[in-house]
Parts: structure tokens; C-alpha cells; sequence
């Protein structure tokens, strides 16, 4: 079975499928010119069939997986630093991050009408290595 096991993320965003047993790597999609500032962090659903980047222009933003599109963004205030990263929540509409301060932020995805691009969660990891 074919699994997303490692991604290559720049300015460019490209993801690979490893096979279990041996060294084999195909690429999946490929989107370029994305965003005007480095990508941080990138995470897959599929639930949604979507692909969400962050950058460090404080804004995660969603793109169709199959069709390579740009779906919608959430902006974040310039006091979150810089996001290292994120997770959508399949199956809840949510999506999880965690900047290199140690706070951790839960969004509300398009899916939820009434959190829609809020910020729903924010607190402190006190729990480090």
C-alpha cells in the first residue's frame, strides 16, 4: 500500500510516495510559485482532499489536491511567530499548529460555518525536551 511518508517544501511544494520495502519515490503533484514567502510547514487531508502550507506571511492556505488550486487562506496576527507545524484533523474540521515558541493554535476550517478561520484554541507547551 502506498503511503505519504516524507515531503520537500520550499517556495515549490512537492510530495513523494515511498513503497514499504525499498527505495522507490514517484511524485505525486506539483505546485509552484505558491506564495511569496518561504513554506514552514505543510500538511495532507485526505478527508478533504486538500493540502494546507504556511508561510512566513501568516497565512495557512488550502489548495485542491487534484486539481491544484488555491481554495481559501486563514490569516494569522503578525504576534504568532513563526509557524513550524501544522496538522489538519481529520476527521473534525480543524487544523492544529505550533509555533517555535512552544504555544500550540487550533483554527476552525471552512467546513465548520460557525468557526470558520477563528482561532479557537491557544496555549503554552510546558512539556518540553
Amino acid at each position: 500500500m502506498k503511503e505519504l511518508k516524507r515531503m520537500k517544501i520550499n517556495v515549490n511544494i512537492i510530495f513523494f510516495i515511498y513503497y514499504s520495502n525499498f527505495f522507490f519515490k514517484a511524485c505525486l503533484r506539483t505546485i509552484k510559485n505558491i506564495s511569496q514567502s518561504d513554506i514552514s510547514a505543510a500538511s495532507f487531508s485526505e478527508n478533504l482532499l486538500c493540502i494546507a502550507t504556511v508561510s512566513r506571511d501568516n497565512c495557512i492556505r488550502f489548495w485542491d489536491f487534484e486539481k491544484s488550486t488555491f481554495l481559501y487562506k486563514i490569516s494569522f496576527p503578525a504576534s504568532i511567530i513563526e509557524i513550524t507545524m501544522i496538522r489538519i484533523l481529520d476527521p473534525f474540521p480543524l487544523i492544529v499548529g505550533s509555533d517555535s515558541s512552544g504555544f500550540i493554535y487550533v483554527w476552525g476550517l471552512k467546513q465548520s460555518e460557525t468557526f470558520c478561520g477563528k482561532l479557537l484554541l491557544k496555549w503554552k507547551n510546558m512539556f518540553t525536551i
